[in-house]
């Protein structure tokens, strides 16, 4: 009977007709696209086993809060996220970037001025100094932004003759104060046409108000 049924095994398999060529690469395809899942498969395992022991070793390393890793596409990131989530120690993972999309691992919460600074103006690095540099171009900008408002409204009440100079004087102070996030931290597109800093237009507001004040006073 086993002889028999190898026989009619046989002949069974003859008779099947085999793939067409349409069939055939298909069927190839589907075998590269399975091989090619596979491989990424392995890859993103690997990673991920990487990423666990460097997050491992940021942990155990006292001397360190921050862990900063270099940008990567989107996959890549989401494997730092899952496996900080997964050391379930506390950890603060933060993206930021505009073009070029990285993610930070902080011990400890991030402070407003280093994410507003991530986020907003795209700062690649942040320590001690840097902060205090940014904290410092964001305090000038907010002094010229409420003396520009100041002087614009003074020139406004006592110069309504000089329609001309206070229509200038308004919108130069109304490009600074309508969109501070395009302005702080660096000179804006208006005001680079003349070159000044923000000390140098601090300082010509203020001559625009001693001048204001002694042609109201001339004793």
């Amino acid at each position: 009977m086993d002889l028999l049924g190898d026989i009619l095994s046989s002949m069974d398999k003859n008779k099947r007709p085999g793939l067409s060529k349409p069939d055939k690469m298909i069927q190839k395809h589907n075998e590269e696209i399975r091989k090619t899942a596979e491989k990424e498969r392995m890859m993103i395992n690997n990673y991920k086993l990487k990423i666990q022991n460097k997050v491992a070793d940021f942990l155990k390393n006292d001397k360190v809060s921050t862990m900063q890793f270099p940008p990567m596409e989107k996959i890549f990131r989401s494997v730092i996220l899952e496996a900080c989530d997964e050391a379930a120690n506390g950890l603060i993972c933060h993206t930021f970037g505009r073009e070029e999309r990285y993610v930070i691992v902080y011990k400890n919460p991030p402070n407003d001025l280093e994410l507003e600074a991530r986020r907003f103006f795209d700062y690649k690095q942040w320590n001690k100094e840097i902060e205090a540099e940014f904290k410092k171009k964001k305090e000038e900008q907010i002094l010229l932004a409420t003396e520009c408002s100041t002087s614009s409204q003074e020139v406004q009440e006592t110069s309504k003759g000089n329609n001309k100079k206070t229509k200038l004087i308004h919108l130069e102070c109304e490009a600074i104060s309508s969109n501070p996030n395009r302005t702080f931290g660096m000179v804006s597109s208006d005001l680079k046409k003349d070159k000044r800093t923000v000390e140098e237009t601090l300082n010509d507001l203020q001559q625009k108000k001693r001048l204001k004040t002694q042609q109201t006073n001339p004793n």
